[in-house]
């Protein structure tokens, strides 16, 4: 995990490397997959709209990786970098992976990936009103990169009808 975050900080750097584009690239594809690596065996669903367990720890590599990728400071709160990146929460994507996996292992993917992708939608949204001053509202890249994700994990894990 430190050799993909250290190489993933050398390549996308403020001042120079590659656009913002391609940092989300890599995040996504070798960062966020080797943090997932397992997580239907290790990852709890979340209660309410509280990270548990592991995925708490993990949440602050996440966002150290995510304040390289927009360019923001160290004293940045969490959740911005997650608003300007369009990258959802460590926990709600994780909740959707394992909702994912439930789906697929009982043969009910459609219904099953649905029902729990909204409960994972609807935490995100309390999550995202609450703020510093009460007044944080969700921006449209943020709650259009839900709906990408939700609609992809359903699409994806559809049973097609024999007939």
């Amino acid at each position: 995990m430190e050799r993909q975050i250290f190489g993933f900080t050398r390549i996308a750097a403020s001042t120079w490397g590659c656009s913002a584009a391609r940092a989300q690239e890599v995040y996504t594809k070798v960062v966020r997959s080797a943090i997932a690596f397992g997580a239907t065996a290790w990852h709890t669903p979340s209660e309410g709209n509280q990270a548990q367990g592991l995925v708490k720890k993990m949440l602050t590599t996440q966002a150290a990786c995510l304040r390289v990728m927009a360019g923001a400071f160290k004293a940045t709160p969490r959740h911005l970098p997650e608003t300007e990146t369009g990258c959802p929460p460590l926990d709600a994507y994780l909740d959707m992976r394992v909702a994912a996996f439930k789906g697929r292992m009982y043969g009910e993917a459609g219904r099953h990936v649905t029902a729990e992708t909204r409960k994972v939608e609807g935490r995100e949204g309390e999550r995202r009103k609450v703020g510093g001053n009460g007044s944080r509202k969700e921006t449209r890249a943020s709650r259009q990169a839900g709906e990408r994700s939700a609609s992809a994990v359903a699409q994806r894990n559809s049973v097609p009808t024999e007939g």
